[in-house]
């Protein structure tokens, strides 16, 4: 979409922890387009709508039954960096003929959403990038496939500082950490045990640290998109404490019995803010019939929430065909379709995000 068509975007949670970085990134790079901040204390949101200018904060409650936005002008698209478990959000923007970018929904509920999604045939591009770091690991891990002829092995490992600024939703993925889950392995979905497999790796920071298989969507689409016949997700915690606590409470079956805020305090308890970093590895066979490897390092200064909101500006640019590019196709969507590899590396070096290659 041309910046002089002056498009607009909701941001449901526009003022909280994620969603004010990334309405600042947003006017950072688009200063034309209008943004709406969405909550349900909209006087909340007035001090960041003044700091941005051509914004305003809007009162939005998806967890009542009042029509959303009522008597307003639809948005061009709509970022969910809320849960949307009743699907509210989604179904305002396919009926509204926005576009929407998903970054909150995991497991069975990103199913359902789908499935919905499916039912009411969009004409707009729906984008579930509930991926980690709302898919900038996905679309790495895409690039390092991309010139192999077969991928064997895929894998993102995580190393989450628990200190790092989060928002309350943050640490909700550990409310299923416990159960089973299906995973690609040696070509066949398999039914695994989460937080088993443990892998010790060295970090882009030079930190060294044992990840666990875990489910998140990743899961799924990374070999759906790149072919892999295995493809595995894995997570550490900077702290080895709490990563052997953890292990230890999950095996003695004792997690179920400790407090929902207490379980999440030992993975994510936010503080003023901590690096984050991600290790992609990948083996196949390259173009002409040899062995191939890759393995990249990525690493953000600026941690989670920042890396979170710069893969959501990436995919609402792809959602709306900014910058004169051509935008996704109506439909469902992952941060793995069609890919613009290079804005992805433009944008990584614009905001610091170091990516480093093979030798570290």
């Amino acid at each position: 979409m041309p910046e002089n068509l002056s498009p607009s975007v909701l941001i449901a949670g526009g003022y909280g922890v994620v969603g004010s970085d990334i309405a600042r990134l947003v006017r950072a790079y688009h200063p034309g387009i209008r943004i709406l901040l969405g909550g349900r204390h909209p006087e909340k949101g007035r001090a960041l709508a003044e700091e941005l200018g051509n914004a305003a904060p809007v009162a939005l409650d998806i967890s009542g039954k009042q029509p959303l936005l009522a008597g307003q002008e639809a948005p061009s698209a709509v970022i969910a960096a809320v849960h949307d478990s009743s699907n509210r959000l989604l179904e305002y923007a396919i009926s509204n003929g926005a576009g929407l970018i998903e970054i909150a929904r995991a497991g069975d509920e990103l199913m359902r959403a789908m499935i919905f999604t499916a039912q009411r045939a969009p004409k707009k591009p729906v984008l579930f990038s509930s991926n980690w770091m709302a898919g900038i690991p996905a679309m790495l891990a895409r690039e390092a496939t991309a010139d192999m002829d077969t991928v064997t092995r895929l894998d993102m490992s995580i190393l989450f500082y628990g200190k790092d600024r989060g928002g309350p939703d943050s640490a909700t993925a550990v409310d299923g950490i416990d159960a089973p889950f299906i995973q690609r392995l040696g070509q066949a979905w398999q039914e695994v045990l989460p937080m088993t497999d443990p892998r010790k790796l060295r970090f882009p920071s030079g930190k060294k640290a044992k990840a666990y298989r875990v489910n998140m969507p990743d899961v799924l689409t990374l070999p759906l998109a790149s072919g892999a016949a295995s493809a595995t997700v894995r997570l550490a915690v900077d702290s080895p404490i709490n990563n052997f606590l953890s292990m230890f409470l999950l095996r003695s079956r004792i997690w179920k019995l400790i407090p929902r805020e207490t379980r999440r305090s030992l993975v994510h308890n936010p503080g003023p803010g901590a690096r984050h970093e991600v290790v992609i590895e990948a083996e196949g066979t390259g173009k002409d019939g040899k062995p191939a490897k890759r393995r990249l390092g990525l690493l953000d200064p600026q941690g989670q929430v920042h890396l979170t909101a710069l893969g959501v500006l990436l995919q609402l640019e792809r959602v709306l065909g900014l910058g004169g590019k051509e935008p996704l196709p109506a439909g469902i969507c992952f941060p793995e379709t069609a890919p613009d590899f290079e804005r992805l590396h433009e944008m990584l070096a614009k905001e610091g995000v170091e990516i480093k290659r093979d030798g570290f």
